[in-house]
């Protein structure tokens, strides 16, 4: 699996997940948030706010997931706000992850390393 973000500053980078995980609310929470989303977060928006956007997949959405962006994250757009199968309202799901598929389509790769690569250059 790969994560992505993308904001007004620029793109987070991509985080990477072996396929042979389960994406619950315990690896969401680790390995994208806090791992990833709230260093680069710290980095990029210092003395700025920002808003979180998710998509509200079911580890996005678990009771554990609101403490953690309860308390790193407080302003993100609540499931309710989150109008469901809405992919014109996701920047990554309209825009992002066509560019990244067309980009690098025309290849084949021979290992998860390669595609992963590929994507990382693209």
């Amino acid at each position: 699996m790969v994560w992505a973000g993308v904001t007004s500053t620029g793109k987070t980078p991509l985080v990477f997940i072996d396929r042979n995980v389960k994406i619950n609310a315990e690896v969401y929470q680790k390995t994208v948030l806090m791992d990833n989303m709230l260093p680069w977060a710290s980095q990029h928006f210092v003395g700025r706010p920002f808003i979180l956007q998710q998509d509200w997949a079911p580890s996005h959405g678990a009771k554990s997931t609101k403490v953690v962006l309860d308390t790193h994250f407080p302003e993100y757009l609540e499931k309710d706000l989150w109008r469901a199968r809405s992919p014109d309202l996701n920047p990554m799901d309209f825009s992002v992850w066509g560019l990244l598929e067309s980009k690098i389509s025309g290849s084949s790769y021979n290992s998860g390393d390669a595609l992963e690569a590929a994507l990382q250059k693209a």
